[in-house]
């Protein structure tokens, strides 16, 4: 049967899969690596697969040329069908782009709408660090383009037909609870890293195939099962000095987790002092974020607070009931909502998610208008934002109505925001 026809049905499918791979810099070769060890368990039997690969390719001439190349593995997809698409150079990391690959996936599979599949699953696979991932080169000279956590969630949530059950990022430093929170209405689970991911990636051959195997008696929150576990096992055998672990996020939780830690940024606003030159409570925060190894404007939360609450005492703050409250809170919301990792509060690396904390004026000058995009933020007026902007002395937020340009350039309805400087 040609693959066009085959793709249309929905020929008993336990798992429709779309991989965005964004490997135009040095991850290409591996892009296409992971690629052979999906193609590696043909026939694929109940699973299908798009596949977008933006990467760098070899020309006769051997230099390198930019191109995006698609894959559209019908159910039980030979080597044959294996069989690289070409198109334009794409900008994978613009939204618009994103866009058109999702709508062209559910046009050609219609298992990605249907519910007798029993997994659908989206990997946002390349660079990732928090509210931005998928960077790709652009031409000599100009910086990096990376995509927007916020952007990318508007589009997913206009694919009313495309609905994911699991969304995993094949990216470093994604584990961040105000991030995660982003995609609460976009998917049920979510799989994310606090730490590195090795530039091999997710280890495809063995859970493609564990997948392919037992796929059809999965529900998707046993399937984030099976994935986190071919990872964590993968890593633990391959690196056993270092941690590489999957957490998988339970998004009807990580609401909690974002209200418990708005409500600590208010206790914590409770007791900075007006006077910064002499404030113990800015220094105990500080020496806890150093303790807690931040890095990159991020920081494990559960080490974070362990360390808040010594140095606040060591520093004799007083007053201090409230908040051992609102960090306790914080604390359950979080090992409730993450799961399926190693939850650790100790080592030089520890496995926790991780929250926003500019503790830098510059970080956070440069960071807080992408962080007030943020639904946990609340328009910029949510505790944790306006704790850190009491904490630097900035300014407060002013209501300025604006256009999200995200939606006005996908032609979307009209949407505003108040969280401009």
């Amino acid at each position: 049967m040609p693959a066009e026809n085959r793709a249309s049905t929905n020929g008993n499918v336990a798992t429709a899969m779309m991989i965005y791979m964004s490997a135009q810099n040095e991850l290409a070769e591996k892009a296409r690596e992971n690629i052979e060890d999906i193609k590696f368990n043909t026939n694929l039997d109940r699973m299908c697969l798009y596949i977008v690969e933006d990467t760098y390719d070899n020309t006769p001439d051997q230099s390198l040329a930019r191109e995006t190349f698609r894959y559209e593995l019908p159910p039980a997809a030979t080597k044959d069908d294996f069989k690289r698409k070409p198109g334009e150079s794409e900008a994978v990391s613009d939204p618009g782009v994103f866009n058109r690959f999702l709508a062209q996936a559910n046009a050609h599979f219609t298992h990605f709408g249907l519910s007798g599949t029993k997994q659908k699953i989206l990997i946002l696979w390349g660079h990732g660090g928090g509210m931005v991932m998928l960077d790709e080169d652009k031409e000599k000279g100009t910086a990096r383009a990376r995509a927007s956590i916020a952007d990318f969630v508007e589009v997913l949530e206009t694919q009313k037909e495309l609905k994911f059950d699991i969304i995993a990022f094949d990216s470093c430093y994604m584990g961040v609870i105000e991030v995660m929170n982003q995609f609460r209405e976009a998917t049920s689970f979510t799989l994310v890293s606090s730490t590195v991911v090795d530039a091999d990636g997710y280890p495809y051959k063995k859970f493609i195939g564990d997948l392919k195997r037992h796929g059809g008696a999965l529900e998707p929150k046993g399937a984030a099962d099976l994935i986190a576990a071919c990872y964590n096992e993968h890593y633990k055998l391959l690196l056993p000095e270092e941690d590489r672990l999957l957490f998988i996020c339970d998004m009807s939780e990580i609401k909690k987790c974002v209200d418990a830690l708005n409500k600590l940024g208010d206790e914590i606003s409770k007791l900075l002092t007006p006077d910064a030159t002499d404030d113990p409570v800015r220094v105990a925060i500080g020496e806890a974020l150093i303790a807690a190894h931040a890095d990159c404007a991020y920081v494990p939360v559960l080490m974070f607070l362990r360390k808040l609450g010594n140095q606040l005492a060591s520093h004799e703050v007083l007053s201090l009931e409230e908040l051992q409250v609102a960090m306790t809170a914080v604390s359950n919301a979080v090992e409730t909502a993450f799961v399926g990792g190693k939850l650790d509060y100790s080592g030089y690396m520890p496995m926790s998610p991780l929250i926003w904390c500019p503790d830098n004026l510059g970080i956070f000058l440069r960071d807080q208008t992408d962080y007030n995009r943020l639904d946990s933020s609340n328009n910029g007026t949510g505790g944790w934002t306006k704790m850190w902007r009491k904490f630097h002395g900035a300014p407060e937020i002013r209501s300025i109505e604006t256009v999200i340009p995200g939606k006005f350039r996908l032609g979307l309805p009209k949407s505003v925001s108040f969280g401009l400087m």
